[in-house]
């Protein structure tokens, strides 16, 4: 049984063992990286308030204009949303668990190397921030990474994965957005339907896990 202050990790609940995980960096620059995971782990121990004192302290980035620019791109990239403001406490995150985890799951899915890289640079590059893997993807692209895939990565455990498409994502970056208030729930039924029509495979909500899956036949 977890203590009330331990620190739990969703994402290695889902087999990503690593609180480092070497496909977020692939998503995150460095400091986008930490910032996240200080407050992931802040939501964890502590009443979720996070001050520039805290972050200059912790994460070492000590210009507050940068500051705010890596949690513009991480709430750009639906990883956290601002639950509240407050002058002496500081800003209060949620992290947008469900959509840090399929796209992570994603990644985790694809066999190939520089398909990863590939990946992530959309999905950067999507949301209008620069990318951060172009010069990888430049650098190997039609090599042997490029063209080989290394099963063996892949074998264990192959049947408890969880396979994702761009439409799951989707589904649940709307979801999160519904939970958080961001949309209503008539702009979240015409979205989801749109993308679900959109979608080769059938899509279902799964109400045990809370999420939009692929069902698999």
């Amino acid at each position: 049984m977890k203590k009330k202050n331990e620190k739990h990790d969703i994402l290695a609940d889902i087999g990503h063992y690593t609180v480092n995980n070497v496909h977020l960096k692939k998503v995150l620059t460095p400091q986008e990286f930490d910032l996240f995971d200080l407050i992931r782990y802040e939501n964890n121990v502590s009443n979720g308030y996070i001050s520039y004192t805290l972050i200059q302290l912790e994460v070492g980035i000590i210009q507050r204009n940068l500051i705010a620019e890596i949690k513009r791109n991480l709430i750009k990239l639906g990883f956290i949303s601002i639950v509240d403001n407050n002058r002496i406490k500081g800003t209060k995150y949620t992290v947008n668990y469900t959509i840090v985890r399929d796209i992570v799951q994603v990644l985790n899915n694809e066999r190939n190397s520089v398909n990863r890289l590939r990946i992530a640079d959309n999905y950067r590059t999507n949301k209008g921030l620069k990318s951060i893997v172009g010069n990888r993807i430049s650098k190997f692209e039609n090599t042997n990474f490029d063209i080989s895939v290394d099963v063996d990565r892949f074998e264990k455990n192959k049947e408890n994965k969880q396979v994702n498409c761009k439409e799951v994502i989707l589904l649940n970056n709307l979801f999160e957005k519904l939970k958080n208030k961001e949309i209503t729930e008539r702009q979240y039924n015409v979205q989801s339907n749109n993308i679900k029509a959109s979608a080769k495979q059938r899509i279902i909500f799964n109400k045990d896990k809370n999420q939009w899956i692929i069902e698999m036949n």
